[in-house]
């Protein structure tokens, strides 16, 4: 138990972070002037996708007692992590709205439902994962144990 303590914390935030957009903390519904969902929609999907494979990344790093296995969870879900509220946040653009039709980030209007739940609950929650791994990453190369 002691030595997955960092991945069955993985498994609680990624799991709310996957349940987040479309049950726990709600994006918006509309769709935007040309009739395509909102950049939130898909900001949604992107964190259901980045929490549920961080469940699964954690779960075998727990199943599998192969050498680096956990290290290797670590690090794939701390990229994922960042990756993700890169994306949310705007800072690394995915789609175009223009062009494709769809977008990853969050709306400009700051009354929409996302802005005043999703918006602010699921970088936090990206934040705490991301420390997490940072921290569960740093444990495993201190000890010396890279299982």
């Amino acid at each position: 138990m002691k030595k997955n303590i960092f991945h069955f914390i993985n498994i609680v935030v990624a799991a709310l972070i996957a349940l987040g957009p479309f049950w726990l903390f709600p994006i918006c519904t509309d769709l935007n002037p040309m009739g395509y969902p909102m950049k939130c929609y898909y900001s949604g999907w992107l964190a259901v996708g980045t929490g549920g494979g961080v469940v699964v990344l954690s779960l075998i790093g727990i199943i599998v007692k192969k050498k680096g296995m956990s290290y290797f969870s670590y690090l794939v879900a701390l990229v994922v992590g960042v990756f993700d509220l890169l994306a949310i946040k705007g800072i690394v653009q995915i789609g175009s709205m223009k062009m494709k039709h769809w977008e990853i980030g969050l709306c400009a209007n700051a009354e929409h439902p996302c802005m005043q739940s999703f918006g602010q609950v699921i970088p936090i929650l990206l934040g705490v994962l991301i420390a997490i791994n940072v921290i569960a990453v740093i444990y495993l190369f201190v000890k010396k144990d890279h299982r």
